[in-house]
């Protein structure tokens, strides 16, 4: 682990705020019940992780796109009925700029595969976050966690557990990122 990565990833969770900046995201609805803007938005971690091949990625190789981190596990039944809503958004956003990263806390490659092909997820990448080192870094109490990169890299927003990603207020805020 990276010192400075793990600087990072603190920084970060200390930064996670009760609400919006006056002149941050749109947030209604149900999903600003659950999404938490970073006040001080913070660089993403350089720490890798593996993609479907077991080669190491990070999220800062996402530069130019919107990210969705999101951080779950096999035993995981909320991440069972959230990662085909994130799989969906992948498929409907994903050519405007987003990208959905799945980090799988618990699993190896083959059986993402075999999890992923059970509930026809289809857009999503297989990734690995071998020993759940990143979410240590980051800080996550539980599974699902997403953080939200903006394109400059920078973690600007937090949702811990279950979100209406495909809901009209969650669109929102990811088209305020995109735009």
């Amino acid at each position: 682990m990276r010192a400075r990565d793990l600087l990072l990833g603190f920084a970060a969770l200390g930064a996670v705020a009760a609400g919006p900046a006056p002149e941050g995201p749109p947030l209604s609805g149900t999903f600003a019940k659950r999404y938490r803007v970073i006040e001080e938005p913070t660089a993403a971690p350089a720490y890798a992780f593996q993609d479907a091949e077991g080669r190491e990625k990070a999220l800062v190789e996402y530069g130019g796109r919107v990210v969705i981190a999101t951080f779950w596990a096999t035993w995981c039944g909320v991440c069972a009925r959230e990662l085909p809503k994130l799989d969906r958004l992948q498929a409907r956003l994903g050519g405007e700029g987003l990208s959905v990263v799945a980090l799988s806390q618990d699993a190896g490659l083959e059986r993402i595969r075999a999890w992923y092909a059970k509930r026809g997820i289809e857009h999503l990448e297989v990734n690995r976050d071998e020993g759940a080192v990143l979410g240590s870094i980051l800080g996550i109490r539980g599974v699902p966690t997403s953080f939200v990169v903006d394109k400059r890299g920078r973690m600007v927003g937090v949702v811990q557990g279950a979100a209406a990603w495909e809901s009209p207020e969650a669109t929102a805020l990811l088209r305020h990122y995109l735009d």
